[in-house]
């Protein structure tokens, strides 16, 4: 959280866009290929926002993999 005083022009880095995966949180992993959707969980690693890419800890096989954040608690892995 940043104050700005009033009357203060806002500039972008004013603004962040809400966070949707935490650091530590747990997360579902979605792979995807074709009409192929396979999920598993995992714990992050970092935070973001949709779009922003996040290193996960998959907490079955304790590899750490890199996806994008396409909703809250989800990132996309892909292949």
């Amino acid at each position: 959280i940043r104050s700005v005083r009033a009357g203060a022009v806002m500039s972008p880095h004013h603004v962040r866009t809400p966070l949707q995966v935490k650091r530590n949180e747990t997360v579902t992993l979605v792979f995807r290929k074709g009409t192929l959707t396979m999920e598993t969980v995992g714990r992050a690693l970092g935070e973001g926002a949709i779009g922003d890419r996040v290193s996960v800890i998959n907490t079955s096989s304790r590899k750490r993999v890199t996806g994008r954040i396409i909703g809250e608690g989800l990132v996309e892995v892909t292949p």
